[in-house]
């Protein structure tokens, strides 16, 4: 017959205070693990709201200084604490960047406040420098071709529709042509029509311009299309129709 014996042992002063600093170290590490990503969030959004109060109090007085006419001046702090300040000559806009994870606006959305846009994940910008449709990003700035409207053809050739590509992180320019072809035929891509943007404007998610084609063959529309973050730009056919 076996028989089993309890067998009772204190645990040491030591170990128990071991015990207890380890226990109070894994809670400590689950309280900064658990707590820190939000601390972040709120620093972000704290500093999002600084940084609107600031551009929205910059347009009042920009208001201002117009109103007052020639001469008229001011100084005025600009002042963030996370984030970046951008400033473009070329669409004369200044705009505030910072990347977060707080929810302060819905991915892939644009909303209005006034002169204030505010947009996540939306960095793509849509305009004409007076010669050509632009689409750009922070990756890449692509010239297209601007000509005629829906009243008024203007002779296209395919194989001229891109007329440049600035790549922004290397500072240079494809060093080429982009040609599209219709049934592997350059006789196919050329003929008459007009380019235009299906919306234009700042901080969207997707930008587009398509240029609608007539030719003794068929008449079609070339997509080109920069989405935000992409380092490439989409092209594609439709509304293929056979003459």
């Amino acid at each position: 017959m076996v028989q089993w014996k309890k067998i009772r042992k204190g645990i040491s002063p030591l170990f128990a205070g071991v015990l207890y600093f380890a226990i109070a170290i894994a809670g400590v590490t689950i309280v900064v693990q658990t707590g820190a990503p939000a601390l972040a969030n709120m620093k972000d959004a704290a500093a999002i709201d600084q940084a609107k109060d600031s551009l929205s109090n910059l347009d009042k007085i920009i208001s201002l200084v117009a109103e007052e006419g020639r001469g008229s001046s001011r100084v005025v702090p600009l002042q963030i604490k996370r984030g970046d300040f951008v400033f473009s000559a070329d669409l004369d806009t200044i705009a505030y960047e910072i990347d977060t994870r707080a929810e302060v606006i819905s991915p892939g959305t644009r909303t209005s406040i006034g002169a204030l846009i505010f947009s996540s994940g939306s960095s793509v910008n849509v305009y004409d420098n007076g010669a050509s449709w632009i689409l750009e990003n922070e990756h890449l700035r692509v010239n297209l071709t601007m000509a005629g409207n829906s009243s008024y053809y203007a002779p296209l050739n395919t194989s001229g529709l891109v007329e440049d590509i600035y790549f922004k992180g290397t500072g240079t320019h494809f060093d080429g042509t982009v040609d599209i072809l219709i049934d592997e035929s350059a006789t196919a891509g050329n003929g008459t029509g007009y380019t235009y943007p299906e919306e234009t404007g700042l901080n969207i998610a997707r930008g587009r311009v398509i240029a609608h084609l007539n030719t003794t063959a068929a008449s079609y529309d070339v997509y080109f299309t920069l989405r935000s973050g992409s380092d490439f730009i989409d092209i594609s056919v439709k509304n293929f129709n056979i003459h």
